[in-house]
C-alpha cells in the first residue's frame, strides 16, 4: 500500500510503498520507486536488493521540472537546425 513520498529537497522524486504481503520467512514486501525525467513513461529497471524489498526506476514526463522540459526542448531545437 502507499507509504510516503521520499525525503529531502527532492522528496517527490521517490515513492515508497510499505506493508505489502508477507514473505515466507521474511519481512512484509516493500518497494521504492525512483521517478526520473523523460519524454515517455518507461519502466527503466526493477531489482530485489534484499528479500522482499524491491526497487524500481520509472521514467516519466511527470518527473520533469519546467526548467528540465525547456532545456530538453532547446536541445532538440538545436539538433534539428
Amino acid at each position: 500500500s502507499w507509504g510516503e513520498w521520499g525525503v529531502g529537497d527532492d522528496k517527490y522524486s521517490v515513492m515508497r510503498y510499505t506493508n505489502g504481503g508477507g514473505c515466507w520467512q521474511g519481512p512484509q514486501r516493500s518497494m521504492k520507486v525512483a521517478l526520473l525525467c523523460g519524454e515517455d513513461d518507461y519502466l527503466v529497471s526493477v531489482a530485489e536488493p534484499s528479500k522482499c524489498v524491491y526497487e524500481a526506476e520509472l521514467m516519466t514526463p511527470l518527473a520533469c521540472s519546467s526548467e528540465m522540459a525547456q532545456a530538453a526542448r532547446d536541445q532538440l531545437a538545436s539538433m534539428t537546425q
